[in-house]
């Protein structure tokens, strides 16, 4: 995280594209209805719009910080747990 704050390494957290278009299409799946008429089929379209745009600005992101904050917490925890274990080695 450190290396990264100094600009020395870059992570990146994304989607790859075949899970994010299943992503879609289980969004489209529940969003969208069966509507034959013109207005329907516009209606579908505004909802295709607004679940990929939702996905991509804010669900996305959101997902990305939640796993950076994740791993950042697991490896603090990680680097506890081995500098307990080499006090007690130490202490022995």
């Amino acid at each position: 995280m450190a290396a990264e704050q100094e600009g020395l390494v870059t992570v990146d957290i994304h989607i790859l594209k075949d899970p994010f278009t299943r992503l879609t299409q289980e969004f489209y799946n529940i969003y969208l209805n069966d509507s034959s008429s013109v207005l329907g089929k516009a209606w579908d379209k505004l909802r295709e719009q607004i679940i990929v745009e939702t996905l991509q600005h804010f669900l996305v992101p959101l997902c990305s910080r939640w796993i950076r904050d994740w791993l950042k917490e697991e490896e603090e925890e990680w680097v506890a747990i081995r500098c307990a274990a080499k006090l007690e080695e130490v202490n022995r």
